[in-house]
């Protein structure tokens, strides 16, 4: 049988003859011409089968085959009225034989056809994407962008509802599900071969890249009877840096002593460096009461400067055993401690990773941002035992982080290396 084009089109021409035969058939049974509304009538009931049988079909494989238009349709409580009233005025058209009820069921009828018709082009050639906006860190708000684009050449989109499931599948939990988040937004009108580009603060509550795992596009236009939506091609990503933990804290904690040499020098460290007589106008959150107590005059404490030490770390994601709940925390908690440490460093801190050697000046919060905790089957498996650039260590500048015991390392460029378990380690920021 040869493909039917447009059968959507057929059909509503074909429904419009057979209402308009359907109201020759009510006249001629008024003017007692019974033959004739015999003939229309049975005309009218031929063209409703020639309906189903040819043209719904096509119109259903249509929909159901169409790669880009997932329908998702819902009567809202309006539209329940609505199609209670047409209902009742059919039936009271069909008792009366009135011919204004007629026109008023066939207005009401186009009404819906319109409203599917002007919806569906609503929803026709729309493109999301969502990217970031600025440098997002997780648990803290950061702004993304997400761009709306009408592709259509002549006309807008009304009223859309936008819905962006966002999967974080590269951070999974040690229940092997991950971290999920919903962006929505509303656009009341786009317009043709334009784009529409909303900055919003979203908060993510861990770090990762997010993809779009779902854009749902949905639209109440134009009576609001109806609610039509469709599934798009997710584009995009958003990349959320590791939480930032506060200085005080990492300093109170103790493990920023690994990155910092002291100078033996007068500075804005943490250490003294010497005391001496106090001038007036100083910080008296600086003076040392006791001395002062002794001498009888008012003493104040100097100290050492600090400065960042050029540190090389490198991060073993590897394990033999099986990822829990305990190794899953503590990497999480050290990945934001080392980021914590990168940024009031003042970057003077370079990665490395057994698995992509050393990370690019540049691409070292997203490196911390995708790195993920990794099962090993079989000690042979570790990339450290494949080939490892031993010129990329140097022992002096390099601490290792590490799951695995310390023998593991015995006969790699790792040997001479400060080496750090991470459920060894004592800290808790």
């Amino acid at each position: 049988m040869k493909k039917i084009k447009h059968p959507f089109f057929w059909a509503i021409f074909t429904l419009a003859i057979t209402i308009a035969l359907m109201f020759l058939a009510a006249v001629m049974f008024k003017l007692m011409a019974i033959k004739a509304g015999i003939i229309l009538t049975i005309a009218s009931l031929f063209l409703i089968i020639l309906v189903i049988i040819f043209f719904l079909p096509p119109m259903i494989r249509n929909v159901v085959k169409s790669p880009d238009f997932d329908i998702n349709f819902k009567i809202k409580p309006l539209g329940y009225l609505f199609m209670t009233l047409v209902i009742l005025i059919a039936l009271a058209g069909i008792n009366t034989g009135n011919n204004l009820l007629y026109l008023i069921f066939s207005f009401l009828i186009s009404a819906i056809i319109a409203s599917g018709l002007i919806s569906r082009n609503s929803l026709y050639k729309l493109n999301v994407k969502i990217e970031n906006q600025s440098r997002i860190f997780a648990r803290k708000g950061g702004n993304v962008i997400c761009t709306i684009e009408n592709e259509k050449k002549f006309l807008p989109s009304f009223s859309i509802i936008l819905s962006i499931k966002m999967e974080n599948n590269t951070l999974k939990r040690y229940d092997n599900k991950t971290f999920k988040k919903e962006v929505l937004g509303y656009y009341p009108y786009i317009p043709p071969k334009k784009k529409i580009i909303d900055p919003g603060k979203i908060n993510f509550p861990r770090r990762g890249i997010y993809f779009p795992e779902e854009v749902l596009i949905t639209t109440s236009f134009p009576f609001g009877f109806f609610k039509k939506g469709k599934k798009t091609k997710p584009q995009g990503k958003v990349v959320v840096y590791p939480e930032i933990i506060p200085e005080e804290s990492i300093k109170i904690s103790g493990f920023f002593k690994e990155f910092e040499r002291e100078l033996n020098r007068k500075g804005m460290g943490d250490d003294l460096y010497a005391l001496r007589k106090y001038i007036p106008g100083e910080d008296t959150r600086h003076i040392h009461w006791k001395s002062s107590a002794k001498t009888g005059k008012l003493i104040v404490k100097d100290f050492a400067e600090i400065k960042s030490e050029e540190r090389i770390i490198a991060i073993d994601n590897y394990i033999i055993s099986d990822i829990d709940r305990k190794k899953w925390e503590i990497f999480e908690r050290f990945i934001s401690l080392i980021a914590s440490i990168y940024i009031f460093s003042n970057k003077n801190i370079k990665f490395f990773s057994p698995g992509k050697g050393m990370i690019n000046e540049g691409e070292e919060l997203p490196f911390l941002s995708e790195i993920s905790i990794k099962e090993l089957k079989s000690v042979e498996e570790h990339p450290i035992f494949k080939e490892f650039p031993d010129e990329s260590i140097i022992p002096e500048k390099t601490i290792l982080f590490t799951f695995l015991p310390n023998y593991f390392y015995k006969n790699t460029p790792f040997k001479n290396v400060k080496i750090l378990n991470l459920e060894e380690l004592k800290w808790n920021p």
